[in-house]
């Protein structure tokens, strides 16, 4: 495979029955993106559809690459769970190596905005990443935990998207901002070749946090359609990056003593800065220059030491790291509600699970709800903690009643204004407990939306096609985005196009009978005359003006 290779992914459109004359062209591993008779050509490594993983292509390349000493990285764009999941491309490397017997360490670090906070440690580290010509890109006391067998890996892991998904609901974190990336520090058997794969989950651009629904098709596809220009491009310039690969003749040994080395240079520089400093001269000609230069020396020289550090920690060490990062996950869990459950529990009782916006988090938080009455409010020590203020969400919102031990029903306890749904029909302060059933959907404001899932009913796959139909089926029961869609009218199921073409015309009428009466009081009082200009101008984008009583200039 060449140094840069550019997988792309293809999505087909639902076969509406009718011509296409806009989307994506595919012609063996050439994209053609097509819109309003515009053509652009974008030639790729490879084109896969959505039934074909990505794993497939490069994963063996990377895993022998990785085991030979060279630096490997994948740089993905909106494919957080073909990197994450449980046969993505993550753990299909990490099992890779390690069948071919290389010790493996894993850090983990999430970038929001403009912070980067290591997931792994034992409370949120923010960090300024840093760069060393021997390791690449660091970060200072970043962790890394071991990773012995596969076992570890996917405990790592589904923490580690735990950790994250509970701070992104807690915090309301904005799904297009956040990029993460994984680090496999590999070290060969012998210990003579050390190097790092390096899996970058970048966002894909939209505005996941308004989702439409599904008659505004139109709005949709034309924001996909330039969502697919911009990752085109982007690709491109990935593509035209001169890359010349050469495998790290050294282990992990010859790194820290360099690292050391460095470190004692700095050093030096700074005994030469704090003198700089002491001297009279220097204190009136570049103060501010050499202080500078001494945040920046002390800065660098700490960032290089935890490198060294990083490197020299003792298998104990990295088991207390471990033990601390699960403390801290189970800690932020009560964050949520105290009848979350926990990562390595099962649930064979009728529970909760809450939906996001992120697919990776989409389903990683469940509650267990049918044993004892839950109650549901933003207070912290409620069973189920609801995320979100203003009046949708209050400090006493519902409840879950268990009437019979395996059912539930939910009760609006707060104020009318509260926002409560059940499979988007509103439930009213005061109605009868309306029970909850396998499938059924809960929404209580507009940041807190839950499926109500039984393990008895759920679909137990016996053939590799059940297989795919079962997680498709899975994927669009926790869209959170999905869910939203169908949050509609209940007449626009059954609205024919001449019923919708006559409502539009009666509701423009309305508007237009409304920009009239507002132009009459304009002309009955003393209003300025740029104000009714205003008026005037808008209706003649209709063209219905009422002539104007004022002269024209």
């Amino acid at each position: 495979m060449e140094p840069i290779a550019v997988i792309g992914r293809v999505h087909a459109l639902a076969d509406t029955g009718g011509d296409v004359p806009d989307g994506l062209g595919v012609c063996d591993s050439t994209l053609t993106w097509i819109h309003h008779a515009e053509e652009k050509q974008f030639v790729f490594n490879r084109v896969v559809d959505a039934n074909e993983s990505p794993t497939d292509v490069v994963g063996g390349d990377m895993v022998v690459a990785a085991a030979a000493g060279m630096n490997t990285a994948v740089f993905a764009i909106g494919q957080s769970t073909t990197l994450f999941g449980p046969d993505g491309i993550i753990a299909y490397v990490a099992k890779g190596l390690l069948v071919a017997q290389c010790s493996v360490a894993l850090s983990l670090v999430e970038i929001y905005g403009d912070m980067a906070t290591d997931v792994l440690h034992g409370n949120a580290h923010v960090f300024r990443p840093q760069y060393h010509p021997l390791i690449g890109g660091y970060g200072a006391d970043v962790a890394r935990i071991d990773v012995p067998d596969v076992a570890m890996l996917v405990q790592v892991l589904r923490l580690g998207i735990r950790a994250m998904a509970i701070d992104a609901i807690v915090t309301n974190k904005t799904t297009t901002k956040s990029s993460r990336v994984v680090t496999l520090h590999v070290t060969s058997m012998d210990g003579k070749r050390w190097s790092r794969v390096d899996f970058v989950d970048m966002a894909a651009p939209g505005n996941a946090r308004r989702p439409l629904v599904p008659g505004d098709v139109g709005y949709r596809l034309e924001q996909v359609w330039f969502e697919n220009l911009g990752t085109l491009r982007l690709a491109m310039l990935l593509r035209g990056i001169r890359n010349v690969v050469e495998p790290n003749a050294y282990g992990a040994a010859y790194i820290v003593s360099q690292i050391e080395g460095d470190v004692q240079g700095e050093r030096d520089h700074l005994d030469k800065v704090k003198r700089q400093l002491s001297s009279a001269a220097s204190k009136s000609l570049h103060q501010d220059s050499v202080e500078v230069d001494h945040q920046s020396a002390r800065t660098k020289i700490k960032a290089l030491e935890s490198v060294v550090h990083a490197f020299q920690k003792s298998a104990l060490e990295r088991a207390d790291d471990w033990l601390k990062f699960k403390r801290r996950v189970d800690n932020d869990e009560t964050k949520l509600g105290s009848k979350v459950v926990a990562s390595d529990r099962t649930i064979h009782h009728l529970h909760l699970v809450r939906l996001h916006d992120d697919r990776l988090f989409s389903g990683v938080i469940a509650y267990h709800v049918a044993a004892a009455d839950s109650k549901m409010s933003r207070d912290s020590t409620a069973d189920i903690v609801l995320v979100g203020g203003g009046t949708c969400v209050s400090a006493a919102h519902c409840e879950l009643h268990v009437p019979v031990p395996g059912t539930v029903e939910v009760v609006v306890v707060g104020a009318p204004s509260v926002v409560c749904l059940v499979n988007g029909r509103p439930l009213a302060a005061g109605a009868a407990p309306r029970a909850l059933v396998h499938g059924d959907t809960l929404t209580c404001g507009s940041r807190n939306v839950f499926r109500v899932v039984h393990p008895d009913e759920t679909i137990h796959p016996s053939s590799r096609d059940d297989i795919q139909h079962v997680k498709t089926y899975r994927d669009a029961w926790l869209d959170r985005g999905a869910v939203l869609q169908t949050y509609r009218h209940p007449l626009a199921n059954t609205l024919t196009h001449d019923e919708a073409q006559r409502r539009c015309h009666a509701a423009l009428t309305s508007i237009l009978d409304r920009i009239a009466s507002i132009r009459t009081m304009f002309a009955q009082s003393v209003v300025d005359v740029d104000d009714e200009r205003d008026v005037h101008d808008v209706m003649l984008q209709v063209r219905v003006a009422i002539p104007p009583t004022f002269a024209q200039p």
